[in-house]
This record gives structure tokens, sequence and C-alpha cells, in this order.
């Protein structure tokens, strides 16, 4: 969840994308942590575009709370391990028509259609 918001947790945490998350002893830890981080930075960072497409992908209702993250994480894992997910985001929900993919031909996660 926290990618492309590396900088922003580096900007208002203690240091680089995950250092403060590697003290946390407990999962639990980790998503409060997290949650103090983005509502320090949720208004004024890239993660407010996240939260965007959290409520259209992946469901998510109102702001970020420790069930919210659980639920939101179990989504994201659960919609991204079916291969045609990303394909059908981009043609259905984005509406791209053709797109270039960083895989080599014939390549497992190689797809005819882009």
């Amino acid at each position: 969840m926290v990618s492309y918001f590396g900088r922003d947790i580096q900007s208002t945490s203690t240091g680089p994308l995950g250092e403060g998350l590697k003290v946390a002893k407990t999962e639990k830890d980790k998503v409060e942590r997290f949650l103090d981080i983005v509502q320090k930075t949720e208004a004024v960072s890239y993660f407010r575009h996240n939260l965007i497409a959290y409520q259209d992908l992946f469901g998510l209702k109102g702001n970020m709370t420790p069930k919210k993250v659980k639920k939101l994480n179990d989504a994201i894992t659960k919609k991204t391990k079916d291969p045609k997910w990303f394909g059908k985001v981009m043609k259905k929900i984005c509406r791209i028509e053709t797109g270039l993919l960083n895989v080599p031909p014939f390549d497992l996660r190689w797809d005819k259609d882009y």
C-alpha cells in the first residue's frame, strides 16, 4: 500500500520508507505507525491519490482505520493475484486501449493484446 508514497513517508517520519515500520514488533504496531504517517501526510501527499484509487478498485469507504487497513490489504492481495486483473483495470476502468508492458515476448506475463 505504500508504493509511490516513500518520499512522503521519509519527509514526515524518522527516515526512509519502512524504517519506522521495521521497529514495530507486531502487525498491530505496524498498522498504528502506518496510520500515524497517513494522518500526518494525507492531505499534502501523493497518498491522497491512493485513497481515491483504493475506493474505486478495492471498496475502501471513509478514513483509514486499523480494521480497514487489514481489509484493504487483503483485497489488494486477492485481486492482484489474478493475472488478468491489471488488464481489466487498464481496459475497463482506465479505458486504455493499448499499453506497453515491460515484459519480454512470450514471458508468462506476456499478453498479445498489449
